[in-house]
């Protein structure tokens, strides 16, 4: 693939272990990379500078961030999901 899209849940500011794994056992060089982070509270800027830095990356394609998604579904986050759609088409 020549683009990967990488969701998980935000855990005290970081990405969860098994995306640490994935991007240790899979080479992402020369791909393009878009991310999306769930949350209750915050984090997930800072999560995805160390997903950056881990990925030895400048920047993603796209990022999305989605604030209690499932239990508080929102007219925000359907906003934010069909632009972060269009930018990773």
């Amino acid at each position: 693939y020549d683009q990967i899209i990488i969701g998980f849940p935000v855990w005290a500011g970081n990405f969860t272990p098994p995306i640490r794994s994935f991007i240790k056992n899979n080479n992402l060089q020369n791909k393009t990379v878009s991310v999306f982070a769930c949350q209750s509270g915050s984090g997930a800027e800072k999560a995805f500078q160390k997903l950056k830095n881990e990925l030895g990356l400048n920047g993603f394609r796209a990022e999305m961030i989605l604030i209690d998604p499932k239990s508080k579904p929102s007219a925000e986050n359907e906003k934010k999901i069909e632009e972060f759609c269009a930018a990773v088409e």
